[in-house]
């Protein structure tokens, strides 16, 4: 009797999971010229069908070559990487600043001699600078569009040969998309995921969510810092730039997918009311998720 019970409530387990796999990644959508999308399921598969998963690297066609073409024709500014609102940054910064603070009890890698920070999507190299630099001993910056990565370089080299006595962090990088780029075994602190997420399908999201797991010493974080579709939308595509803007429902089942629990959430405030909403998110990997 008792081994019947364990079965059927394996059976029924099994079951619920498999309900909630299929119940998962449905969400509603609208395009930019506001189409309704039935399911963000469907659309990724359009999506895949169109090319963004044969060639990643192929910067003349698909989902990622649009995205590649649109950075690369941007100003490599601040103001050109925000779009027109790089006013916008000091509080953004500021924000990030006291979130990282809030969660560093949470970042319990051994020792905190040498700390190691991995900026994805860094552009021109602005939350590096302006950010990241500030608490990290070396900071590793990982960007695709070549003219940004470069303008990254220049400032940041600049910026070290004129503060070198009383700054000190180390950068690398690394001119790569995110849905190719495998971060190092155990080698971050903390990596900080910024207006970029929303350029990745579905499946590479969760594919490079598993390999910053284990780019992340024991102990480290994953922070996501990213746009927030509302009015009952769970995402809003741009096809000029080839992204979408997930809601945090959406962001939240793709971080439980992931098997990362989330540590913190918090809403940035003070940006202009013409902007999305703006969440940060603290994020550990389950023990489950790491590789013995």
């Amino acid at each position: 009797y008792s081994i019947l019970c364990v079965c059927v409530v394996c059976v029924f387990c099994r079951f619920l999971a498999f309900s909630f796999s299929m119940a998962s990644s449905q969400f509603p959508g609208e395009s930019g010229d506001g189409t309704v999308l039935t399911s963000s399921k469907k659309f990724w598969e359009d999506v895949t069908e169109g090319g963004a998963g044969a060639d990643p690297n192929d910067k003349s066609k698909g989902w990622y070559g649009t995205a590649i073409q649109y950075w690369s024709n941007a100003p490599p500014t601040v103001d050109g990487v925000l779009g027109g609102f790089g006013h916008v940054s000091p509080t953004d910064v500021a924000a990030s600043t006291q979130f990282l603070q809030d969660a560093a009890p949470h970042i319990c890698t051994a020792g905190n001699e040498h700390t190691c920070a991995l900026d994805c999507g860094a552009g021109v190299g602005r939350v590096t600078n302006e950010f990241l630099r500030h608490h990290f001993s070396e900071v590793h910056l990982v960007e695709p569009v070549e003219a940004l990565i470069e303008e990254a370089r220049r400032t940041l080299v600049a910026k070290r040969a004129k503060t070198e006595e009383t700054n000190t962090t180390k950068f690398s990088f690394f001119a790569e998309p995110l849905q190719t780029f495998t971060p190092a075994p155990k080698t971050y602190d903390v990596i900080w995921i910024q207006w970029v997420i929303g350029h990745l399908t579905d499946d590479h999201f969760l594919d490079f969510f598993a390999r910053c797991a284990e780019g992340l010493k024991d102990g480290g974080m994953i922070f996501v810092k990213e746009n927030n579709a509302t009015a009952g939308r769970g995402f809003i595509v741009d096809s000029d730039d080839s992204s979408v803007t997930r809601s945090d429902a959406y962001l939240c089942e793709l971080f439980e997918k992931a098997n990362f629990q989330m540590v913190a959430k918090r809403r940035q405030k003070e940006f202009p009311q013409e902007l999305y909403p703006v969440r940060m998110y603290a994020l550990k990997p389950r023990a489950s998720t790491l590789k013995p």
